[in-house]
């Protein structure tokens, strides 16, 4: 996991098998092996909630708009109350 210049993250769930992360700006740089069944790893940018099983990653949060990038694997990102908002698949990217 990288933070970059000027970002802001919290460690929200260091428990074994969960690991969370709320991004209140900037980027964070993940790149988590694959998990087992039950394991999770999740970033929060605003009501965005990135989760991830085996794969890297970029989360960038701004005061308007969330970016995910995903360099390889796939991550699923829920948006508040709306589970399985969208996936973003790896060499690609979206900006909410």
């Amino acid at each position: 996991m990288a933070l970059a210049p000027h970002s802001v993250a919290t460690a929200t769930r260091l428990r074994l098998g969960e690991t969370g992360f709320v991004l209140a700006e900037g980027e964070l740089l993940s790149e988590v092996k694959p998990l087992a069944p039950g394991q999770s790893f999740q970033v929060q940018a605003g009501d965005l909630t990135v989760h991830v099983v085996g794969t890297a990653f970029v989360v960038g949060r701004s005061a308007h708009a969330v970016r995910v990038a995903v360099l390889h694997g796939r991550v699923r990102v829920d948006r508040a109350g709306q589970p399985g908002f969208f996936e973003v698949a790896g060499g690609t990217e979206a900006t909410v």
